[in-house]
């Protein structure tokens, strides 16, 4: 019978994490002969998938086989983590939506432009440290078409860029600074 085993199969399944037991139950063959296969052709095993159910565990702090109820409550303890996290960083951007609409003047908007770029660097960094997956926000995948997400801009935003768009170039010549540091104003030498 350990003349018809399909090796290559045997390797495949060893390498996503079957046991050598296991395999030797399941072809009829001796562990020896899988441990030497092991070693003569180098099969390599990807733990990383493990390694990640591990870790999840232990900062979900779920041990395994323990009390399915202390499971339970431990899981929806690491769920209502995740979700506060979720549900601050919405209310981030309502915020941020508030103040973007609110926004008057070129510096104003300068501002919310750093603001916005602060905080999603700080949410993706946060969302990686929580193991909350990246969403794509836009584009989705429907049907395997993508589809482009619409954003709706506020009328005051809508037109105070429309104006900024239209501001002659004196708007990029506001003020500059000086080799002190110190902010002087450019000035036009129409001389």
């Amino acid at each position: 019978m350990a003349r018809d085993t399909d090796w290559e199969k045997v390797r495949a399944e060893y390498e996503l994490g079957a046991t050598q037991s296991e395999l030797s139950r399941k072809y009829g063959v001796s562990r020896k002969a899988i441990q030497k296969h092991i070693a003569k052709e180098l099969w390599m095993r990807d733990v990383g998938v493990e390694i990640d159910k591990l870790t999840e565990a232990k900062v979900a702090q779920v041990a395994p086989g323990c009390d399915p109820e202390k499971r339970a409550a431990a899981l929806a303890a690491a769920a209502d983590a995740k979700a506060a996290i979720l549900i601050r960083q919405r209310a981030d951007w309502d915020r941020f939506r508030t103040k973007l609409e609110a926004a008057g003047s070129f510096d104003e908007l300068k501002s919310c432009k750093i603001t916005a770029e602060t905080m999603r660097l700080m949410h993706e960094g946060e969302c990686r440290a929580w193991g909350i997956a990246e969403r794509k926000l836009e584009a989705q995948l429907d049907g395997g078409k993508e589809v482009k997400v619409q954003h709706e801009v506020s009328p005051q935003v809508s037109g105070l860029l429309d104006a900024l768009k239209q501001k002659p170039a004196e708007t990029a010549k506001e003020n500059t600074h000086d080799e002190a540091g110190s902010q002087t104003a450019v000035r036009d030498s129409e001389e």
